[in-house]
C-alpha cells in the first residue's frame, strides 16, 4: 500500500497552491468535495511552529486553523519537492513556503516538512514542520 499512499499525498502537492483561497468558502468546498473522501473521519492537523504544536480535528478544523493563520498573508504558497516513503503508513514531504505579508509586508521563504499518516488509504494525520530539521528528525530521515 506504501506506493499507493506516496502516489495520494503527491497529487496534493501536484502544483504549488495558493492557500489564501481558503477565504473563498464556495471555492474551497467546491476543492475539499473531491478530498473529503479521502480524509478518514479522525483526521488531525498538527501545525508545528517555532516549537508550539497547533492542533485541529477533522478537515473542517483544518480549514478553519489555516484561515486563521493566512488572515496576515496577501499570498502563501506551499510546494512539495521530495517525497519519502516511510513504511508502511507514513509519508514525508519536504516542502518550501513562499508568502508576502499584507500592506506591503515582507516576502518570507521557509523549508519544511510535511509528515502524513494514512489509513487504509485515507488521510488520517498531517504534522506540518515549519522547521526543516525538525521536520526530518520527527520523520526519522537522516541526510
Amino acid at each position: 500500500m506504501s506506493r499507493e499512499n506516496v502516489d495520494l499525498v503527491r497529487r496534493i502537492y501536484a502544483e504549488g497552491r495558493e492557500y489564501t483561497g481558503f477565504f473563498d468558502a464556495e471555492a474551497t468546498e467546491m476543492e475539499l468535495a473531491d478530498w473529503r473522501p479521502r480524509y478518514d473521519p479522525e483526521y488531525e492537523f498538527h501545525a508545528v511552529v517555532e516549537g508550539n504544536r497547533l492542533v485541529e480535528q477533522g478537515l473542517d478544523g483544518y480549514v478553519r486553523l489555516m484561515r486563521d493563520w493566512l488572515a496576515p498573508w496577501e499570498s502563501y504558497t506551499i510546494a512539495g519537492d521530495e517525497f519519502y516513503d516511510l513504511e508502511p503508513d507514513r509519508v514525508a514531504v519536504t516542502t518550501r513556503h513562499h508568502g508576502r505579508l499584507k500592506d506591503g509586508g515582507a516576502e518570507i521563504r521557509t523549508e519544511g516538512v510535511d509528515v502524513w499518516t494514512l489509513r487504509d488509504g485515507r488521510f488520517l494525520r498531517l504534522e506540518a514542520y515549519l522547521d526543516r530539521e525538525k521536520g526530518l528528525e520527527a520523520a526519522g530521515i537522516r541526510r
